[in-house]
């Protein structure tokens, strides 16, 4: 109730009043620094200092931490998955706490009797717990890591983008899972870009927009076109036009071509050219498909279909070392996934191309001399 936080002199959230109901999805939409992650680290203990009213099952409360508040019930499930590859279904499930003998080492027929039952009581009835994780599909992997908070006593999950990176049929499984949730009970909040995912399974929806709730509405209440409108304040338009000339030979050939390109539910026969000396921007509301243009074409995603041509030749661009080498760079959204903030700058600088820098040992000097140059 009436919940405000401050980052320094910004106001992140300006008396937002939220709640959710058992076995009720409740979507949340807005577009990038409204305030949704925000209030949900406060719901979950991440930020515990904040202005306003907690009531969980109706009486006030105050979370000091993450575990405080998965504790009391409420975990969340982050767009980056902290489930472990490597080890098993049953060991995610009880990582950092598995059931021991009398003797205190590790009670391996217990977790996988335990885990198996855990994982049918909630609709996953064929799943190994004895197999490595990296066996299963990101959905799977998600679930997994959904069912590892609930068998730590949740009832409330909050869900950041968990379909961001799924296919149609992933999230459908998804969908089913959650559903699965809602009839025992769980509430859920289902944060995402995707207003389609959110319409689809959400019981209600809130939009936020720079810090402020916009309304709550059910989702049978709202089309598409509406909730954009909502979330965006302003009718969706484009208005295409040059306000004044630039001098580009576009009779040479494009250094980049793009071709009818297609990737899952995200690009849909995406077409441009860049010519040499121009700068070509590309716009789009939330879930538009920018972010998966930028990673194709820097090789961390591949299309399903098109063409990308460099200098008027196709190429495959295989991954993000073979993007460098054709001289493509990328600076995303999120800084975090490529820089190091306990590093120096010129180690920042020069990590990409370190053997180049210092051939054999590395040397602090050549390091600096270059990050300088």
């Amino acid at each position: 109730q009436g919940v405000s936080k401050r980052f320094g002199g910004t106001l992140a959230l300006d008396h937002v009043d939220f709640d959710l109901n058992a076995g009720e999805v409740h979507g949340l939409v807005g577009e990038n620094g409204a305030g949704k992650s925000t209030l949900m680290k406060i719901l979950s203990g991440y930020h515990p200092e904040f202005e306003g009213n907690f009531i969980l099952k109706g009486k006030k409360v105050h979370f000091t931490s993450t575990k405080d508040a998965l504790a009391q019930g409420i975990g969340m499930i982050y767009q980056e998955l902290s489930v472990i590859k490597t080890l098993t279904v049953a060991e995610n499930i009880f990582l950092g706490d598995p059931p021991t003998t009398k003797t205190g080492l590790v009670d391996w027929r217990r977790m996988y009797r335990e885990a198996d039952n855990h994982l049918k009581q909630l609709g996953m009835m064929n799943i190994d717990v004895r197999a490595e994780l990296s066996t299963y599909t990101v959905a799977t992997r998600q679930m997994i890591e959904i069912a590892r908070v609930i068998f730590s006593g949740a009832d409330i999950i909050i869900m950041d983008e968990p379909t961001s990176a799924l296919s149609h049929n992933e999230i459908q499984s998804l969908f089913e899972f959650i559903r699965v949730l809602k009839s025992q009970g769980k509430g859920v909040v289902f944060i995402s870009h995707f207003l389609d995912d959110v319409l689809a399974i959400s019981d209600r929806i809130t939009v936020l927009r720079n810090g402020k709730k916009v309304m709550t509405v059910n989702a049978g209440d709202v089309d598409k076109r509406t909730l954009t409108q909502a979330v965006l304040g302003k009718e969706e338009s484009v208005e295409v036009g040059r306000k004044q000339h630039v001098d580009v030979n576009t009779e040479v050939t494009p250094i980049v071509e793009v071709r009818n390109l297609k990737r899952r539910r995200q690009l849909h026969g995406v077409n441009f050219r860049v010519y040499p000396g121009e700068i070509v921007g590309i716009y789009g509301s939330m879930g538009a498909g920018k972010t998966q243009l930028a990673e194709c074409l820097f090789g961390i995603i591949h299309p399903d279909e098109g063409e990308i041509l460099l200098d008027g030749k196709p190429i495959r661009i295989a991954n993000s070392t073979h993007a460098r080498s054709l001289g493509i760079g990328y600076v995303p959204a999120n800084r975090q996934t490529t820089l190091f903030g306990s590093n120096e700058i010129f180690k920042n600088i020069t990590l990409t191309h370190l053997s180049a820098v210092c051939p054999g040992l590395v040397s602090v000097s050549r390091e600096l001399t270059a990050a300088n140059k």
